[in-house]
């Protein structure tokens, strides 16, 4: 199988026009010790009506929703290899437009979304988040299903440890959720530590994960805001919205994808 190996922000991929959907295999190619190494695997498909096809699996084999680093990735694939000339693509939740910027990085839309709601700890739940003196969350779906939990100190976060249990212990029947831990630095600037699903642990950033935090942001903190950056360990996102009613609307995501390496790699 011929590859091309992308990172966003420190999140990694594995990029093919082959359409591998073999969870065993997916999981060798992941694997940093005995295959290429990622946190997803990403089919790309060409398509002229639509710009571009793409289909994402997570390191361990299962499908998941829209992946915004994932995509942003694909996006620079399609635009560097395929000739892709519209700025569209298809991804698990439908439709998404892209914008490439002079410095290299892109933008892509995300569709609406509703706004968070709050989620009140349960005695489980304090006892889990003892240590960090927290007792709510909010859950969002930005494409991806987001727990959202502020933070004094995002650094100082057992994130393998809390993260695993709300991931688990949120929107349990639709299979769980991501957990994003965000610490506010200023009127318009987060941090973020992100616990994924389908990876099973923190990742250096999540693209739906900034732009869940950037939501939840703005509606329980300042509503009138509608851009924020946010720091990942890996690398900064910039996200854009407006608020209509209960809705956030025209959700845009931006960062630079980088084109790391290509190869071939035998699948037997």
């Amino acid at each position: 199988m011929n590859f091309y190996k992308y990172q966003c922000c420190g999140n990694d991929f594995i990029i093919t026009e082959e359409h591998i959907s073999n969870p065993e295999i997916i999981q060798r190619l992941c694997d940093r010790r005995y295959g290429i190494g990622a946190d997803g695997l990403i089919f790309v498909k060409s398509e002229h009506e639509d710009g571009f096809r793409l289909f994402f699996y997570n390191k361990d084999g299962s499908t998941d929703t829209l992946c915004g680093n994932g995509s942003l990735c694909s996006v620079d694939y399609a635009v560097r290899f395929l000739n892709v000339e519209k700025n569209n693509f298809i991804a698990s939740d439908g439709n998404h437009q892209f914008v490439k910027n002079h410095d290299d990085s892109y933008q892509i839309s995300l569709n609406n979304t509703a706004k968070p709601y709050e989620i009140l700890f349960n005695s489980a739940d304090k006892r889990a988040a003892l240590n960090e003196n927290i007792s709510k969350g909010f859950f969002v779906n930005t494409g991806s299903p987001h727990f959202v939990i502020f933070v004094e100190d995002v650094q100082k976060v057992d994130v393998k440890t809390l993260g695993r249990y709300f991931r688990y212990n949120i929107n349990k029947l639709e299979g769980g959720c991501n957990v994003d831990f965000v610490t506010i630095l200023d009127s318009n600037t987060l941090q973020i530590k992100t616990f994924e699903r389908g990876v099973e642990g923190e990742t250096l950033s999540c693209g739906t994960g900034s732009v869940a935090s950037a939501i939840t942001y703005a509606e329980m903190y300042n509503k009138d805001l509608n851009h924020v950056t946010i720091n990942n360990n890996g690398g900064q996102h910039l996200v854009s919205f407006y608020r209509e009613n209960d809705f956030y609307e025209d959700i845009k995501l931006q960062a630079k994808p980088e084109f790391v390496f290509k190869g071939e790699v035998s699948l037997v």
